[in-house]
């Protein structure tokens, strides 16, 4: 993918979330693994990643434009949480240690 701006924003927005998640080991266990057991936390994380995945749809639609099929109920809209989800589970190996990467590995290639 050849680097622009819109890369550099996303690298940026990916780069901030995987040190705010991995800096204190106890947020992603907050984020990722306590939510599944307990109900109401389950219910804040599904709200959080809608809101994440309506911000993806968002800058989707400032980067290519209003013409663009990104639109509630589209593919676009679907890739945006698939982004969301895969990154969780992603993030989850890697800290997990399943994942031999470098920190910044995983931030370029999520990025990419």
């Amino acid at each position: 993918m050849p680097r622009c701006g819109a890369w550099a924003k996303a690298q940026a927005a990916i780069s901030a979330a995987v040190d705010v998640l991995t800096d204190d080991a106890r947020r992603a266990r907050v984020v990722f693994i306590e939510p599944m057991a307990a109900p109401a936390l389950n219910a804040r994380r599904a709200d959080v990643a809608r809101a994440f995945t309506a911000l993806i749809v968002g800058q989707a639609q400032a980067f290519y434009g209003s013409e663009t099929t990104l639109q509630v109920g589209s593919w676009g809209e679907f890739a945006a949480a698939h982004l969301v989800g895969g990154m969780a589970q992603t993030l989850t190996a890697w800290l997990r240690g399943d994942l031999a990467i470098t920190k910044e590995g995983l931030v370029d290639m999520s990025t990419e």
